[in-house]
């Protein structure tokens, strides 16, 4: 019995790949095995500590309300500190089941002998969809709009926040809030 060509743990790993993939190969956050903590720690070096060193040289890192203190915005922490870091993990949880569980499909015999072009063209598709830039830029665009839009709306409502600084005769974003 001769097996699919890509009935290979290497062909499986789904979530080894794409351009966001490759790109963090090239600047050196994934080395050989990828690394959540070094992840981790890089996504924050590169978002959150940029975002404190910015609150700090402004001067609204504490500022005089908690709404106007970066390091009292206890929704960023959440965002930097938890909701990256469980998207991580869960990649690192999935991606290897996903790879036992087809990797099981052939070993089972619930993939037929006959149907093993199909399986090889099932894993191709998913593989060449990884693969595309459109996808990533896309989801890519649509951060960067809402991330924009949810500043803009802050910025339009004159709440002073650490994004946004109102002094007597303007409301301006902060370095941090363009940031």
């Amino acid at each position: 019995m001769t097996l699919p060509a890509k009935a290979s743990e290497a062909h499986l790993y789904f979530e080894r790949g794409g351009p966001a993939y490759r790109l963090m190969q090239r600047i050196g956050v994934i080395k050989g095995e990828p690394s959540i903590a070094r992840r981790i720690a890089i996504f924050l070096g590169l978002t959150w500590l940029p975002l404190l060193v910015l609150s700090f040289i402004e001067g609204v890192a504490l500022g005089p309300t908690p709404e106007q203190s970066f390091l009292l915005d206890f929704a960023s922490y959440a965002r930097f500190f938890a909701a990256f870091p469980i998207i991580v993990l869960a990649e690192a949880v999935i991606g290897p089941r996903l790879t036992v569980a087809g990797l099981h499909f052939i070993q089972s015999g619930l993939v037929r002998e006959e149907d093993y072009p199909a399986f090889d063209s099932a894993i191709e598709k998913v593989e060449s969809r990884r693969e595309a830039r459109l996808p990533e830029l896309v989801i890519l665009g649509i951060a960067v709009f809402g991330a924009w839009s949810m500043t803009a709306a802050l910025y339009a409502g004159h709440e002073t926040s650490w994004h946004v600084i109102r002094t007597d005769s303007t409301i301006r974003l902060s370095m941090a809030g363009v940031w």
